[in-house]
């Protein structure tokens, strides 16, 4: 179906255009053009007249995407939080919804405190096995984090310097390597570790074990 047909069709099924449109997995959430061949082909009907008709997958030629998202999916992405889900229905039938909402919460939770528990022992073993430290710079984004192995590279300066560029990965035999999301997440969020002022490198933090 090409962007014009599907015009039309919404256009006639809704002349005023104030119904709320859904899509088989849930909400629609954005719609974007795209090259045919960015995060896989284009699927659709080449002619929506007749059905079945011939099933198209395009490499080559843009596409309209549009994108949905689950309840369970928002969810997750409001970790956990389901209070900003609106039941427009009878209260009769809002129970099995509460219900459902409630058990995909806890399976958020659960695996997010898997993971902040994996995240902090991992972060303890780079810690605790050498003499490497975390340092953030104070104006980065709060999860962009380094460790700096000192047994490696002993110029702290230089490596805060060097941790702050893109390449980073170009560094890790100097023992200088990003956290990732999760670990820095997991560390934000622990009542383990703590962030100070560097004091000779002003314009960084250092993440410890509090004290």
């Amino acid at each position: 179906m090409k962007t014009k047909e599907l015009i039309r069709q919404l256009q006639e099924m809704d002349p005023e255009g104030e119904l709320h449109v859904t899509g088989d997995s849930g909400a629609i959430l954005d719609v974007q053009r795209m090259p045919g061949y960015y995060d896989g082909p284009g699927h659709y009907m080449e002619d929506s007249d007749c059905f079945p008709s011939n099933y198209a997958i395009d490499y080559k030629n843009d596409k309209v995407v549009i994108t949905c998202i689950s309840v369970d999916e928002f969810i997750w992405n409001h970790e956990g939080d389901y209070s900003k889900i609106d039941l427009i229905m009878n209260n009769s039938e809002k129970k099995d919804y509460i219900e459902s909402f409630k058990k995909e919460a806890d399976r958020y939770h659960a695996f997010h405190e898997s993971n902040q528990k994996r995240a902090i022992v991992s972060i303890m073993e780079r810690t605790t096995a050498g003499n490497t430290s975390i340092y953030q710079h104070k104006e980065a984004n709060k999860y962009v984090m380094s460790f700096i192995n000192l047994n490696k590279f002993k110029d702290t300066e230089k490596a805060a310097q060097i941790m702050c560029r893109k390449g980073y990965e170009g560094h890790v035999k100097l023992g200088i390597s990003h956290l990732n999301q999760g670990q820095a997440s997991a560390l934000i969020e622990s009542s383990i570790f703590e962030r100070v002022d560097h004091g000779v490198l002003s314009d960084y933090y250092i993440w410890r074990v509090k004290q």
